[in-house]
This record gives C-alpha cells, sequence and structure tokens, in this order.
C-alpha cells in the first residue's frame, strides 16, 4: 500500500537517467567552460573515430564502425561552425 508520504518522497526522488543526465550535463558544462565548444566537439570527433577504428580492428563490426565514423565526421562538422 502506498501512503501519501510514500507518494511524496518518490515524487520528489528524480528518476536515476535524470540523475545521470544532471550529471552528464554538468561535465560537459565544466568541459566548456574550460576548453571551448570548438575544442570539445574536436575531442568527441576524435574519440568517435577512434571507436569506429577499434570496432574495424577488433571485431570486423563494419556497420557499428560506419556509425562511429559518421558520429565522427557529424562532431567535426560543428566544431567547424563553431569556432568560440
Amino acid at each position: 500500500m502506498t501512503t501519501r508520504k510514500n507518494r511524496v518522497t518518490e515524487l520528489a526522488t528524480p528518476p536515476e537517467h535524470m540523475v545521470a543526465t544532471r550529471n552528464l550535463t554538468a561535465a560537459l558544462e565544466a568541459l566548456v567552460d574550460r576548453h571551448s565548444v570548438h575544442a570539445v566537439l574536436l575531442d568527441l570527433a576524435a574519440v568517435c573515430f577512434e571507436k569506429g577504428s577499434h570496432l574495424r580492428e577488433n571485431s570486423q563490426d563494419e556497420f557499428t564502425a560506419k556509425t562511429w565514423d559518421r558520429a565522427a565526421k557529424i562532431c567535426d562538422k560543428a566544431a567547424a561552425k563553431v569556432e568560440v
């Protein structure tokens, strides 16, 4: 049986994914504050490219590797547009 007090506690406690999203948002904000959007996007592009290369070399998963390559290109293009 759910009491009113338990229901209020449930509503006041954010779901786990929301907490993780807040933590990620705070971490990204700190990175952008310290380095710039441009630098963060360039590094994210490099991470995506490396993930694609790793998949291609170690698991021969070409489909997922191409997905990471596309993500890298998107991040790279975005970085070029926001040289702030």
